[in-house]
């Protein structure tokens, strides 16, 4: 009580006003909130140290552009050059003859790295650190578009290297790689791991497509979800007036959430298709129904796409990786993927599926 009074007191004054002394009261209280509130504010300050650092290091991080930039010139001039070959060998055709441009790949070299170091600025070199895991895939091969592809081979072979590589998401570590996919064709991977960003689930499904695009509309991308199997309950979530953003890897179950990456990719409706292990997860009558639908997204060149139109679009590739037998039967062609033996092409068409799922693993 006497340090409060020594605070609104001059020392000269014995006494004060009712009004002075609350007036007086008022100002220390305003000046206590303003220190108070500085306060809370150096805090938050200090809690955002830690996230604003990771944000700087990985601004700061060296980048691919470079190569990839690079490997997309190599695609934009191998392709010029076919076409122009395809030119030769077919004097006054007008129209389609990039469809036959073949999609090639073979003798790969890749090194996975445990980190990446550099100087930041300018045009340093980048530094990486110490190889983990080296992969060589021998052999060329060449697919042609509108075909059905599957890769087998055992654990560790290179499949899920090589199909990254083809998709664009890894770049070869020299020329000597032989990778190309025309440059006009667009271009899907799809991993095993689900992934959702911020948004509705119909704004997920159609992400990478501008609004009004064909395939874009809610009926399209239902009826994509309906012949997959999609449930009740994450149909739901696909309502007209369905403007919830949710986290998804949580609301949705695991068998939906794999379900929708793949009806995600369907509604994109890629010229090429990378997609690693499609099946894996499911059981055996949603096994047989993602590869049925594969193999119509190949020959009706999409899904839910009007089949009297179908000879105005470009060709549909399918290249999966898998360990399921019906995946390789139901494939044009199937590339066993092998570091010691290299990458060959194996028939399986005409055997048992017991036969099959043991040549998969060799």
């Amino acid at each position: 009580y006497i340090g409060g009074l020594q605070l609104v007191m001059d020392e000269h004054q014995d006494s004060m006003t009712l009004g002075m002394f609350l007036t007086n009261i008022g100002i220390v209280k305003r000046v206590g909130d303003c220190y108070g509130s500085s306060y809370k504010t150096l805090l938050a300050i200090q809690s955002t140290g830690e996230a604003l650092r990771h944000i700087v290091y990985a601004m700061n991080l060296p980048t691919d552009l470079r190569a990839r930039s690079a490997a997309m010139d190599k695609r934009r001039v191998e392709t010029k050059n076919v076409r122009e070959k395809l030119r030769a060998e077919n004097p006054g055709v007008t129209s389609g003859l990039l469809d036959k441009a073949p999609i090639k790949f073979g003798n790969i070299n890749f090194a996975y790295h445990s980190s990446i170091s550099g100087n930041f600025g300018g045009d340093s070199t980048i530094r990486r650190g110490k190889t983990l895991h080296r992969q060589h895939i021998k052999g060329c091969f060449e697919i042609e578009q509108g075909s059905m592809v599957c890769l087998i081979g055992p654990r560790g072979g290179g499949k899920a290297t090589l199909l990254k590589i083809l998709g664009g998401v890894l770049i070869p570590e020299d020329e000597t790689s032989d990778v190309f996919v025309p440059a006009h064709l667009r271009v899907l991977h799809v991993p095993v791991t689900t992934y959702f960003y911020k948004g509705t689930l119909l704004q997920n499904l159609t992400f990478g497509l501008k609004e009004g695009a064909p395939g874009s509309n809610l009926k399209h991308v239902k009826r994509v979800c309906q012949r997959l199997g999609v449930s009740k309950h994450a149909m739901e979530w696909l309502g007209s007036e369905a403007k919830a953003i949710e986290p998804w890897l949580v609301v949705l179950s695991r068998t939906d959430q794999q379900l929708l990456s793949i009806a995600r990719a369907f509604v994109f409706n890629p010229e090429v298709l990378f997609i690693h292990k499609p099946t894996l997860p499911f059981g055996e009558i949603l096994r047989q129904r993602i590869v049925e639908l594969l193999r119509e997204f190949v020959t009706n060149k999409g899904i839910e796409q009007a089949q009297h139109l179908a000879y105005l679009r470009r060709p549909r590739t399918v290249i999966l990786t898998s360990t399921d037998a019906a995946c390789a039967t139901a494939a044009d062609r199937v590339f066993s993927i092998n570091q010691v033996n290299g990458t060959k092409e194996v028939v399986v068409k005409e055997e048992r599926p017991e036969e099959v799922s043991l040549k998969m693993l060799e």
